[in-house]
């Protein structure tokens, strides 16, 4: 995949719409590989994103790219090591990024419903939004994380013996009440509202089932490597950049990488609308 400044003409293939300035190639065969990946190519005003299962594209071609003058950098969510970091909510602006956000976390994670449970998985991806549509809204930006949200969770826990008739309110439960009495109207409090309602006394499973889902994001390291965000998605463009992305084929964090991607598509198409 290729970022393109805009120019007056396209060198490699021609634009289908008249705003769109950024090109996608799939490459079949090592030979489709060298096509792109030449000096001609990467001499020109681009920046490359580069789909790298194995990272030996990096090991080829990353030289190249600096003596060009390129940033290079490289996502694998599998090695922290050798890494960017990468934060998910750097992107988050409005509601539907959130959405996607959540849709990523419920597809690529396993939670404690039980197989096809519709309903179940409803009430975790309402919770989800909800709490992250809070710390969106309410939370200074270096709380903007996977661990807050975990921590936010934890704090909703409930003992086996709980009495869900009780007018006990928890930490969370304070929250959002403070955001509507301080005249938040926000998606974020309407979804934790439906939450209450209709979880009933499945609240505690449910809490329980998103923390599974979040647990591995509570470590010192991922805690570090997902709070910061080094890839600069929407920065790509200035300076030239190579981005190599390493997904891995398993693992806690590999869900991250087709997020990534997501989240570069948005970027795209609101850099090729503004241009």
């Amino acid at each position: 995949m290729l970022f393109k400044k805009p120019t007056a003409t396209h060198t490699l293939f021609p634009p289908l719409i008249v705003n769109c300035v950024n090109e996608f190639a799939v490459c079949a065969s090592q030979k489709d590989v060298d096509f792109w990946l030449t000096p001609k190519n990467i001499a020109q005003s681009t920046s490359f994103v580069i789909y790298d299962p194995d990272g030996s594209l990096f090991l080829q071609h990353g030289r190249t790219f600096r003596r060009s003058g390129y940033q290079v950098k490289v996502f694998n969510p599998s090695d922290f090591e050798l890494s960017a970091k990468y934060n998910p909510f750097e992107y988050v602006e409005i509601d539907e990024d959130i959405s996607k956000l959540v849709t990523a976390v419920l597809s690529g994670t396993k939670g404690r419903g039980k197989k096809g449970d519709i309903s179940f998985l409803r009430l975790e991806s309402v919770l989800l939004t909800a709490i992250i549509g809070y710390i969106h809204e309410e939370a200074p930006s270096y709380e903007h994380n996977f661990a807050v949200t975990l921590e936010m969770l934890n704090a909703m826990t409930l003992d086996e013996d709980y009495d869900y008739f009780d007018d006990y309110k928890h930490a969370v439960d304070c929250l959002f009440e403070d955001a509507k009495t301080n005249g938040s109207d926000g998606l974020y409090v309407k979804r934790y509202e439906h939450f209450k309602r209709t979880a009933g006394i499945n609240e505690n499973k449910v809490v329980k089932s998103c923390i599974s889902r979040l647990y591995p994001f509570g470590s010192d390291e991922a805690k570090e490597y997902f709070s910061t965000d080094e890839l600069g998605l929407n920065r790509l463009y200035n300076p030239q950049t190579a981005l190599f992305v390493t997904p891995g084929k398993s693992g806690a964090f590999s869900f991250t990488a087709p997020l990534m991607y997501v989240q570069l598509f948005d970027v795209l198409c609101e850099k090729s609308i503004e241009y």
